[in-house]
């Protein structure tokens, strides 16, 4: 029986005890576990102050079981925002070459690396629909924005320091994603 049992435990371990899926990404019961909470605020959605929403929204909150599923969502976003910003790189490069002769230039792109360690401002909100949705605001510093725990921060430009988006959970849906621009 003692066999059994070890045999059983280092299977478990094996295929997936450790918390994480097989693609190494981590399995949501141990995501939030992860997350790093002082650079979360959940933000109340006031009707005809947010532009973020429209005006049927209704305020909700979130669970822990949210926070998870959102870094899980937008992790999966920045994954194609980056393949995409990867193919852009090279076309951008190729093309600046040829028009100025210049063999030595390189675009290097706009990537967001690191999304679970930006400082998120999320404000959850009942649709018209039902529907439980979140807007979410990322930038990877507070430095000098001590006001980010109770008001948006906003800024003109930052580039990949800097994005948005939106969330449906219920359906899982990502939409309206913004990185900033760069001056």
């Amino acid at each position: 029986m003692k066999i059994i049992l070890i045999v059983f435990s280092l299977f478990s371990l094996a295929f997936g005890g450790d918390g994480y899926r097989s693609n190494g990404r981590p399995k949501r019961s141990h995501l939030f576990e992860m997350i790093d909470t002082s650079k979360y605020v959940i933000l109340k959605f006031h009707k005809g102050g947010d532009y973020y929403f429209g005006k049927d929204a209704k305020p909700d909150t979130l669970s822990a079981e949210d926070i998870a599923k959102i870094e899980d969502l937008i992790g999966k976003r920045i994954s194609e925002y980056n393949r995409a910003e990867k193919d852009s790189a090279i076309s951008i490069t190729k093309r600046i070459r040829k028009k100025n002769h210049d063999p030595n230039f390189t675009w290097t792109g706009d990537f967001i690396k690191n999304p679970s360690k930006y400082y998120k401002q999320l404000i959850p909100i009942i649709n018209i629909k039902g529907e439980k949705e979140v807007w979410v605001n990322c930038f990877c510093s507070a430095d000098g924005k001590p006001y980010w725990k109770k008001n948006i921060v906003l800024v003109m430009d930052g580039g990949s320091c800097y994005f948005n988006l939106k969330i449906n959970l219920t359906t899982g849906t990502v939409y309206d994603f913004m990185v900033n621009g760069v001056a």
